[in-house]
């Protein structure tokens, strides 16, 4: 393979990578400074509103972190299982060896 092809394909899929990095650590901190501005100027101006909401959004804190965990296990597993099936594909003989009509004489 000719080397100005490897470095192309290389920097592209680097620079997927990083933008993937960098939008994993600058979504969340912008949703979570957009909450904090939002709380705090709903305290400012209606302060039970802002408390009864507070209650009601708060066990999201918890749920959202085990069904994620739950999903990043799933997640995984399914890959696992992929990987495995892929080994298992690319080390089988040829399907042609298993058709019932192969032609007489043939090696398989």
């Amino acid at each position: 393979m000719d080397e100005g092809a490897v470095v192309s394909m290389l920097s592209s899929e680097t620079e997927k990578l990083g933008g993937f990095a960098g939008a994993a650590i600058s979504g969340p901190l912008l949703q979570i400074g957009t909450l904090c501005v939002v709380l705090g100027y709903m305290f400012y101006i209606e302060p039970l509103v802002a408390s009864i909401a507070l209650a009601l959004y708060s066990p999201q804190f918890i749920i959202v972190p085990l069904f994620q965990a739950r999903l990043n296990r799933l997640a995984g597993k399914r890959r696992s299982r992929c990987v495995s099936w892929a080994i298992s594909l690319s080390t089988m003989p040829s399907l042609t060896c298993w058709t019932s009509r192969r032609p007489p004489g043939s090696p398989c």
